[in-house]
Parts: C-alpha cells; sequence; structure tokens
C-alpha cells in the first residue's frame, strides 16, 4: 500500500492525530491536550507532518516541530523543538519512520540554517543515524534524597524494622542538609495567578548573558505551566527589595514521591539560585515527597549550584540540537561554542 507524506491540517486531521497519538505516544494525548500545544503556544502553531495511506486516507503517522522564541547571543531567533514523533506498529519499519522525520526536517527549512533541538528516544536516535544527523549533548538527571522511606522498604522486609529505621534515617538527611542562613534582603515566596510584565522584563533584561537559552515571556510562562492541563505547576520567585530576581517551577502532587523541577531562571547570583533551590528541597522535605529531580544539559551553568545542594548526577539520555551558530559573538570566555541550555521545562509535554 502506498503511504503519502503531507502537511497536517491541524482542524480536518485533529481526531486522527489525537487517536494515533493516544495508542502510540500516550494515553493523556486526549483532545484537551491537542488544543493546547497546538494550537495554543504563543509563538505560534507547530509544523506538523502526518504519514497516510494514499487510497484508505488513513493516517498512521505523526511528527511534529513546535515553535520557541531563542536568545542567541544578543539576538532573538525563531527555533523549533521537534516532538510527538509517533507511526503505527505495522509500519514500524525504518523506511516510513524516516521519510516521515526527513519531510519534519525539510520542512523547517535549509539544513544548518535553522536551530532546532530534540530529546530523541532510542528508536528515534537510530532514525537520526540515518538521517546523518548525531547527538550534540546530554542531558543528565540529578536527584536530591529528601528521606529513605522508599530505599527501606526495597531493602528491609519487616515492616516493624523499616518503621524503626525510616526515622532514623531522615533525621541523617535532615541534619546532612541544615540550611545556611537566608540572604538578606532576598525573599522567596509562591506566585499566585498568572506572570506578568516583570518576568518578561527580566528574560529580556538577562537574555543570552548565561547562555543560548529559550526566551521565558510571561506569555509562554502562563501557557507552558500556568495552563498546562495535566500538572499543577508551581512557581516560586526571589526578590530582592521588591524586584524579581530569578524564579522556579516544580511540580508535586499528594500521589508522587518525587519533586520535578521543571525550570530554573534568573540572575546569575549563588544566594539566589541557592534559595531557590533550598526552598524546593524543604517544601518537598516537608511533604510526603521522598526525592527532587531535575534534569538539565550537561554544560548547563546551574549545575554547581545543584551539586553544592546536594544533587548528584544519575542516569544521562541524549539531546540533538542543530543550527546553533559559530562565530565569535557565540563564543564563551575559553572560546568553547555555547550550547543550548534546556531543562525539563524546555520541552513538549
Amino acid at each position: 500500500m502506498d503511504l503519502v507524506v503531507r502537511p497536517a491540517d491541524l482542524t480536518d486531521d485533529c481526531e486522527q492525530i489525537v487517536a494515533l497519538q493516544r495508542q502510540y505516544l500516550s494515553p493523556r494525548a486526549d483532545l484537551t491536550r491537542f488544543h493546547w500545544l497546538y494550537q495554543r503556544n504563543p509563538f505560534g502553531q507547530p509544523q506538523v507532518w502526518v504519514t497516510e495511506e494514499s487510497t484508505t486516507g488513513a493516517i498512521i503517522g505523526v511528527a511534529a516541530a513546535f515553535p520557541r522564541s531563542l536568545y542567541i547571543g544578543s539576538q532573538k531567533k525563531v527555533g523549533w523543538v521537534l516532538g510527538d514523533f509517533c507511526i503505527s506498529e505495522e509500519y514500524r519499519s525504518l523506511g516510513p519512520a524516516i521519510q516521515l522525520q526527513k519531510a519534519c526536517l525539510d520542512g523547517l527549512g535549509v539544513r544548518g540554517e535553522v536551530i532546532w533541538y530534540d530529546f530523541p528516544s532510542t528508536h528515534m536516535l537510530a532514525i537520526y543515524r540515518r538521517l546523518k544527523v548525531s547527538q550534540s549533548k546530554q542531558m543528565i538527571r540529578f536527584v536530591k534524597p529528601l528521606k529513605v522511606d522508599r530505599k527501606m522498604r526495597a531493602v528491609v522486609k519487616s515492616t516493624l524494622l523499616q518503621r524503626s529505621l525510616s526515622p532514623l534515617g531522615n533525621l541523617a538527611l535532615r541534619i546532612r542538609d541544615r540550611r545556611v542562613a537566608s540572604s538578606p534582603g532576598l525573599t522567596i515566596q509562591q506566585h499566585t495567578g498568572d506572570c506578568g510584565a516583570e518576568f518578561t522584563e527580566l528574560a529580556d533584561a538577562i537574555g543570552g548573558a548565561h547562555g543560548h537559552c529559550l526566551e521565558r515571556t510571561a506569555a509562554y510562562l502562563n501557557w507552558r505551566y500556568r495552563q498546562n492541563p495535566f500538572e499543577r505547576c508551581i512557581v516560586i520567585t526571589a526578590r530582592r527589595e521588591g524586584n524579581l530576581k530569578g524564579y522556579a517551577v516544580f511540580t508535586e502532587t499528594e500521589t508522587e514521591e518525587d519533586v520535578r523541577i521543571l525550570d530554573v531562571f534568573g540572575v546569575e547570583e549563588r544566594d539566589v539560585m541557592i534559595s531557590l533551590l533550598e526552598h524546593i528541597v524543604e517544601r518537598g522535605r516537608s511533604g510526603r515527597s521522598e526525592t527532587v529531580v531535575v534534569s538539565i544539559a550537561e554544560d548547563h551553568p546551574w549545575i554547581p549550584f545543584l551539586q553544592s545542594v546536594g544533587f548528584k548526577p544519575r542516569e544521562a539520555s541524549p539531546i540533538i540540537i542543530a543550527g546553533l551558530p559559530v562565530d565569535s559573538e557565540h563564543k564563551t570566555n575559553d572560546n568553547q561554542q555555547r550550547s543550548l541550555l534546556l531543562m525539563q521545562g524546555d520541552r513538549d509535554s
């Protein structure tokens, strides 16, 4: 049966795309997610390609590229994060998959001149290798243990002994993590309501000073985190004399044992970053959470702050980054090419 790859019509193809994604991507890939992710992005609509059977018109594959505004040095440029790739089981050979992803990449523009990134699975890495696209960096998952209860349940069979040993282990962790005195004049608090203009102003003031990064406008933050239909995202802010200096976004639920940090952004000042991270740690410890986890690019400047608060590196996963400029304006002081500074929140749900 002949297959045809074409641009998707986000109205006419909506139901077929959602059905395919729910079956092969995620059970939560429903119409609510589709409308939020595909139609309300403040940076514009995604570019979406589908593979369909030419005789029946049935969609058997989907690939998408979601727009982002990026700080590349002192300039703003359009970039893309790739995602939502899925294909029916009966067409899982590399041929149809390569054809679909090639159409996705070619549709963005001239190779090497368009900035895009992806967090590929093992299967997607094989597709990229056939397209002569190589892995660029790694995302490192850092973990900060808060309690030992889960580990005790795994290694100690006696419930009575678990109940005796866990409080002692938790106390030892708490003593080890005793906080230093807070920075004078710095206030950490939970942000309620939508993110306002000050968040956009902070992003503009910092720009690409830390390295190439996403433009975190208030509109984007509200869409990505405040209006997220699947995750309760909590925003905390760091202020000095009432002025916004940084913020962090994380998730916590009553059913999950992990607090997940999605984003940390602000001025590169140790007291600001450490205070934000310590606030999340203490909040998690006061609830039922047993760990705080964060996935972050291997060359991200926040890693020393994470390590100083007790986060330890665990497993790594690949990132592909393409199209970053290579010139003197975009080199660091040690003459290394700046990368794209990514965290978990920089991908799409």
